[in-house]
């Protein structure tokens, strides 16, 4: 898994090394290590020895996860993967594929913008999503309603098979008094998804 990683640019191999003069310590990546190494505070290049990479007795890699991947994960962006993944199982037939696209932004005609977090294309039928990390869409009820009415009106006029409503907690019961209400209808199907594990 880590080879596929490094190979794809998620994780970057490098060394953990500490500085004999200024004695900082950092990640260092490859393409700064020959046989010595240059320090990032103080500048002092030094050969690398074992006093460098802290006393074993060949250097450990250490891997530097990519800055994208690290701030979607610190934005919980893994929540409408996770939830993708658990609500959407592979397909049996490689006929039957399925395409999913994140954060897109949907225009009126009337120019009022709105963001989905979640499409997806499973077959022939649209499904898209919200997904949040509260027990509510808006903590305000009458905000809140507003929103869930726009994403049905997104859905009818998208021909959407159904909505996600996805949440890493429990949702309040308001909140999802609200959402069934706004689907009661027969279509589009409102499918509740709640306490998804996100990453720590």
């Amino acid at each position: 898994m880590v080879d596929d990683h490094a190979g794809s640019g998620v994780l970057t191999r490098g060394l953990f090394l500490k500085c004999s003069k200024c004695r900082a310590a950092g990640w260092y990546e490859l393409s700064a290590v020959t046989t010595g190494f240059s320090c990032r505070r103080c500048r002092n290049h030094q050969p690398l020895t074992r006093e460098r990479w802290l006393g074993t007795v060949e250097p450990v890699w250490h891997y530097e996860l990519a800055e994208v991947v690290r701030s979607m994960l610190d934005n919980n962006g893994d929540l409408p993967i996770i939830a993708v993944h658990k609500f959407f199982p592979p397909p049996n037939r490689p006929e039957d594929d399925i395409e999913v696209a994140f954060e897109i932004e949907v225009f009126s005609h009337d120019e009022k913008k709105s963001e989905t977090d979640i499409v997806v294309r499973d077959g022939t039928k649209l499904w898209l999503g919200e997904a949040i990390t509260k027990a509510y869409l808006e903590q305000a009820g009458m905000k809140e309603a507003k929103r869930l009415i726009r994403v049905s009106e997104i859905a009818r006029r998208l021909a959407a098979t159904g909505v996600l409503m996805v949440s890493s907690t429990t949702f309040r019961e308001a909140s999802r008094n609200r959402a069934t209400s706004t689907f009661s209808s027969y279509w589009p199907v409102l499918h509740i998804e709640e306490n998804l594990q996100t990453m720590p």
